[in-house]
């Protein structure tokens, strides 16, 4: 039993569209670029190939993995993915190195807080310790 619009990779190749199409469930006729990007890549026979390797459940996982990597590909031709996972590792460093500056930057501050609350609160006990005795009393005046 034919299918009433052919997947993408059966559009794209012009054969007929089985009802068994490996192909179908992933690629749809209504998004050909999915398929055209994967199959410039990796071709039709390599992506029939790896889909039949796979269980069913994995299946859509798989294609979404190759639709990513062929774009990655397109854009980079020397790297694909390998440059974006480079690139997003440098960007992790990046900031890991910042969120550790600004902790010590942070500690410092802290530590500076304290140090100023113990001068302030030694400098309130030295003026109590300082006081001549008459004026711990409140005067009354009456």
């Amino acid at each position: 039993m034919a299918r009433p619009s052919p997947c993408a990779s059966c559009k794209r190749r012009r054969r007929r569209c089985a009802a068994d199409c490996i192909f179908a469930p992933y690629f749809p006729s209504d998004d050909p670029q999915k398929f055209a990007v994967v199959h410039k890549v990796f071709g039709a026979c390599n992506v029939r190939k790896m889909l039949q390797e796979l269980p069913v459940h994995q299946r859509g996982y798989a294609v979404c993995s190759l639709v990513y990597e062929a774009k990655a590909w397109a854009i980079d031709r020397v790297y694909g993915c390998v440059g974006y996972i480079s690139s997003l590792k440098n960007q992790l460093a990046a900031a890991q190195n910042q969120v550790s500056e600004l902790r010590k930057q942070l500690d410092v501050a802290q530590a500076q807080e304290l140090d100023l609350n113990h001068a302030a609160d030694k400098r309130n006990f030295d003026d109590l310790n300082q006081r001549p005795s008459g004026e711990d009393e409140p005067s009354r005046h009456c």
